[in-house]
């Protein structure tokens, strides 16, 4: 987890510098003859997850998932290591690559050659992309990164040439989010739902707040004001349970003996195995708010820190315009 969080993150001066004298290889990956395969990837490389998983299982043609995790490596299942000889040659040659978390699910300067897809990890309703990665930054800094990112391309996380989008009503969101790369939009539903594996609906209302960076102790706080000293009482009389599913990013800062004894703690990799069977979601600013639309889950919002992660973050027009009415000020609000 500590690794795949420094590769979210942060990358090293080394290895930018690594990535910079790389520049020949991404180069001449573009003229490497390129053959029809797949390949597929998620989260900086470290899990098999998302819509990329998704996707991957319902892929009819030739297709590879390629992994920066050893542990994963199956070569009979087609799962390759990314810096073996196989995995490199894999890369250099594949005609389509898949991804979601960004370019660096893959070894970025050998897949520069491939026609690729971004599948996103969500619909965002904050704002991200360069709007919200250069929030606090003066113009000068910005139009070094935008030379920085025109002399090395494959350095830049959003790079694509496609990306989904999951309606037309969103396309200048898309464009704004991407307006760095000028990715092609593809007008389609996320593959995790797409593919979702339908359950029955039980009594389970989940809790799934996205992450500040700002504050890693937000998510208890975030509990603690949804959830009244009532409510252990209310779930009992209306026979419903709560699950709580942090960001990735939020699980090692929050643990079961810490919550209440009627949460309970969900930090397994896929939600998409199992969001079919919730009767209520209940998020912030997460994209999940629109899985559940997708997949026609009632979803509410609580968002105390409305203003605060407006000015850190940003969140997009649709949010005021189609959401805010969803805002709730106590789970209570919504199981009555």
């Amino acid at each position: 987890m500590k690794q795949q969080k420094r590769n979210l993150l942060q990358r090293s001066l080394i290895i930018k510098l690594g990535f910079m004298l790389a520049w020949p290889i991404a180069m001449l990956s573009k003229f490497v003859p390129k053959k029809d395969i797949a390949l597929f990837s998620s989260r900086s490389g470290y899990q098999i997850a998302d819509n990329a998983k998704y996707l991957y299982q319902n892929y009819n043609g030739n297709k590879i998932w390629i992994t920066k995790n050893k542990a994963l490596v199956n070569t009979q299942q087609q799962i390759i290591y990314a810096y073996s000889l196989a995995g490199i040659y894999y890369q250099l040659i594949a005609k389509h690559v898949y991804f979601t978390h960004g370019i660096y699910d893959f070894v970025p300067f050998l897949i520069w050659g491939a026609d690729k897809i971004n599948l996103w990890h969500g619909v965002p309703l904050k704002e991200i992309g360069p709007k919200a990665d250069d929030i606090a930054s003066p113009q000068y800094k910005i139009k070094i990164k935008r030379l920085f990112y025109f002399i090395f391309p494959y350095m830049y996380y959003m790079a694509c040439d496609k990306v989904i989008c999951p309606d037309e009503k969103r396309t200048s969101d898309y464009q704004r989010y991407f307006s760095v790369a000028k990715p092609e939009l593809i007008f389609s539903k996320q593959p995790r739902n797409q593919y979702a594996i339908q359950h029955q609906k039980q009594k389970k209302i989940l809790i799934s707040p996205t992450y500040r960076k700002w504050d890693t102790l937000f998510i208890n706080k975030y509990l603690a004001s949804l959830c009244s000293q009532d409510l252990a009482q209310l779930l009992s009389e209306k026979g419903y349970s709560l699950v709580l599913r942090p960001h990735p990013l939020d699980v090692p800062f929050i643990h079961q003996h810490a919550l209440p004894d009627y949460v309970q703690l969900d930090t397994t990799i896929d939600l998409y195995e199992s969001i079919t069977g919730y009767d209520l979601v209940i998020t912030d600013y997460s994209s999940i708010y629109y899985d559940c639309m997708e997949l026609a889950i009632p979803c509410y919002i609580f968002a105390p820190d409305l203003a605060l992660y407006q000015q850190q973050v940003g969140l997009g027009t649709v949010y005021f315009t189609e959401i805010q009415h969803k805002l709730i000020s106590k789970i209570e609000d919504v199981i009555n």
